[in-house]
C-alpha cells in the first residue's frame, strides 16, 4: 500500500525519525551522533526505504526550514551528517538547501556545521587526589605536562596530532 505524502527517499540509509518513520526536524546546532533515534530506510520497493516529511497525519515540517539527521555506513563504520530542508507551508514543496557529512567515522557533527572540528564534546576531566593522575601526555609530536590539581587538568583539546595506520609513535 502506497501512503500519499512527501517522502525523504533515503535508499536504505538511516535517518533520525520517530517509530512511524516520520523524519524528525532538528534545529541548527543539534549534535547528530549515535545517541539519536535512528530508523533504517529498508528496501525502497514495496513502499519502504523512505521517511515521511509530510502527510495527512504528520505536519511537523510544514512551513519550516530544519535539518534531517542522516548516517551512512561506510567500510563498516557510521558517518553522521545532516541535510537542511525547507518545506512549504502546505507541505507539498520541499527544497534541499545544504548538507554536511562528518569525515571522521563514529564522530558526531552539529546540524548546519560543515567543519569536522565543530563538534567537541568532552567529559569533564577531574582529579580525585588519588594515587595516580595524568601528569604528562607525549604522542605524535604532542608533548604536554599537566599539574595534578584536585579540581581540573590543563585543557589541551585545541591540539592536533596527525597519525597513520600501522605506524608507531612515541
Amino acid at each position: 500500500m502506497l501512503i500519499p505524502g512527501v517522502k525523504f527517499v533515503s535508499w536504505r540509509k538511516d535517518a533520525v525519525a520517530n517509530n512511524n518513520y516520520e523524519l524528525t526536524p532538528l534545529s541548527a546546532g543539534t549534535s547528530i551522533g549515535p545517541n539519536l533515534s535512528w530508523k533504517n530506510g529498508r528496501e525502497y520497493n514495496e513502499g519502504r526505504g523512505r521517511h515521511m516529511i509530510d502527510s495527512a497525519t504528520y505536519r511537523a515540517w510544514r512551513g519550516r526550514t530544519a535539518y534531517a539527521g542522516i548516517r551512512i555506513l561506510r567500510s563498516g563504520r557510521f558517518h553522521y551528517g545532516w541535510v537542511e530542508i525547507k518545506v512549504g507551508s502546505n507541505g507539498r514543496t520541499c527544497e534541499i538547501l545544504s548538507y554536511g557529512l562528518q569525515g571522521i567515522p563514529g564522530a558526531s557533527i552539529r546540524a548546519g556545521c560543515k567543519d569536522s572540528n565543530d563538534v567537541k564534546i568532552y567529559c569533564d576531566a577531574k582529579g580525585t587526589n588519588g594515587a595516580e593522575g595524568i601528569t604528562k601526555v607525549e604522542f605524535a609530536g604532542i608533548d604536554n605536562s599537566s599539574s595534578r590539581d584536585v579540581e581540573v587538568y590543563t585543557d589541551y583539546t585545541g591540539q592536533t596530532a596527525f597519525v597513520a595506520r600501522g605506524k608507531s609513535y612515541p
